[in-house]
């Protein structure tokens, strides 16, 4: 099962609209928001909240009032169910917060390049649903474990998710979608013009290889497969 997910980190509501006119997705996916978004579609999508610890003294408080800020009440239609803290902050605090606010899942441990991935029960009582591939992960592991000899977009990482069985998390910034970064210090170079100054990161592209290619190298496996994305909501635990 392939799941794709969006966080949607420093992107404004007119570069997420070029972002659905640019991107393809096959299926449904899940967004997970940095910011309040006010009457954005997201295309029958699934969106989630994707709140930032600074103080994680009261860390239900915060999860509740992220949700709230976003658009999403609990009790009503909109009622989170899901949430992945920005930098994937976690700890047995922060899933007890969860299962007490009302969560059922989580999504924010990273097994890169795993096969067989399950989700599983956290002993807090929220589900997690374990991340596969990230690609700011990706491109930044040969500098944190540099004896791996890592190579970014390696596409035996596509061929083992749509090959293996099990939970498949891919993980994507739409930002880095639009930039198409290839590597850490190309997104340290345009970061203050895209994120400092707000800036369309679609205009500064990098021409080559990079992370949006790598994701139209998922879809085209996907699209020869005939197999679509399941959002998280839709994960059978």
């Amino acid at each position: 099962m392939i799941c794709l997910t969006f966080d949607t980190d420093h992107m404004t509501a007119e570069s997420m609209e070029q972002f659905f006119d640019v991107i393809e997705i096959p299926g449904d996916a899940t967004f997970f928001l940095w910011r309040p978004f006010p009457g954005f579609d997201w295309r029958d999508h699934e969106f989630e909240p994707h709140p930032h610890y600074e103080d994680v003294r009261d860390p239900e408080k915060l999860l509740t009032d992220y949700a709230a800020e976003i658009g999403m009440a609990f009790g009503s239609e909109n009622s989170p169910i899901g949430v992945r803290t920005h930098s994937c902050i976690t700890s047995h605090m922060i899933s007890l917060a969860a299962k007490n606010a009302g969560f059922k899942y989580t999504s924010m441990t990273t097994r890169i390049g795993e096969s067989g991935i399950k989700p599983y029960r956290e002993p807090w009582g929220v589900w997690e649903f374990p991340i596969y591939y990230m690609d700011n992960m990706d491109f930044c592991l040969s500098e944190n474990w540099p004896e791996l000899k890592h190579e970014p977009f390696d596409d035996d990482l596509i061929e083992r998710a749509l090959k293996d069985p099990g939970l498949y998390v891919f993980d994507f910034h739409p930002l880095h979608l639009a930039l198409n970064t290839p590597n850490f210090s190309y997104y340290q170079g345009v970061k203050s013009d895209v994120v400092a100054c707000a800036g369309n990161p679609f205009d500064h592209a990098f021409n080559g290889f990079g992370a949006r290619s790598f994701y139209q190298e998922l879809i085209s496996a996907m699209r020869k497969r005939s197999l679509q994305s399941v959002a998280l909501r839709d994960v059978q635990n």
